[in-house]
């Protein structure tokens, strides 16, 4: 779904969470690692990686006020996180 999808379905104050994996803050040797999975499981599939900024920034571009954002470390696999309201 795109950004202006979603602020044409949402009320005005309604509330969208975006989450993304991403390899920001993931070492040299852990983002080779997941790349090779991801290419022998689905082959070169041309996925770009967006980090917070840019996941903070595409939500900002679809109309969104950006309640939150960061940046949620996991074990294997980071993921970016963005909280935003519809403005009224």
């Amino acid at each position: 779904m795109s950004g202006a999808e979603a602020r044409r379905l949402l009320r005005p104050g309604g509330v969208v969470v975006v989450v993304d994996a991403t390899l920001q803050g993931v070492s040299i040797r852990h983002r080779l690692s997941c790349a090779w999975r991801m290419i022998s499981r689905w082959g070169l599939i041309g996925r770009k990686d967006l980090n917070r900024d840019k996941l903070e920034g595409l939500v900002r571009a679809a109309g969104f006020q950006v309640l939150e954002a960061s940046l949620i470390i996991g074990q294997s696999m980071n993921a970016a996180f963005v909280q935003a309201v519809r403005a009224r």
